[in-house]
């Protein structure tokens, strides 16, 4: 009886373990969750640490927050899709700022353009 159960314990525990180590890739293999969205060289990180970062106009007015960063080949962000307050702070609307548009500092976002220009920016289409 005791073997049997010891048996079971070890062939559970067998199974509990197996299924992480079939989904790890091979050295040099890039993860299918990076290959879907096309985030080789951990640029997925990269675009997920400016996520939640504040926004500000070149007056220093604070106009919203990064809720995207579109990466580009050498790691930087090429467009941030920012969440901006509408006029009266009633509602919101996301804008796609381009690079030569913004700055990246410590963990914020200053435009070279105004909180007006900026709020004036098209809406950011969605990503895939």
């Amino acid at each position: 009886m005791w073997k049997s159960i010891i048996l079971s314990a070890a062939m559970a525990g067998a199974l509990a373990v197996s299924p992480a180590f079939a989904q790890q890739p091979s050295p040099g293999e890039m993860p299918a969750n990076q290959m879907e969205q096309g985030q080789g060289q951990g640029q997925g990180q990269a675009a997920s640490q400016y996520k939640g970062w504040p926004v500000f106009g070149s007056g220093g007015e604070k106009i919203g927050e990064v809720v995207e960063a579109r990466m580009g080949a050498d790691g930087k962000p090429d467009a941030l899709h920012v969440e901006a307050a509408q006029e009266l702070g009633i509602g919101t609307k996301t804008i796609e700022v381009q690079k030569d548009q913004f700055e990246a500092g410590d963990n914020r976002i200053e435009l070279t353009l105004s909180s007006e220009e900026a709020k004036s920016l098209p809406e950011a289409q969605k990503s895939q």
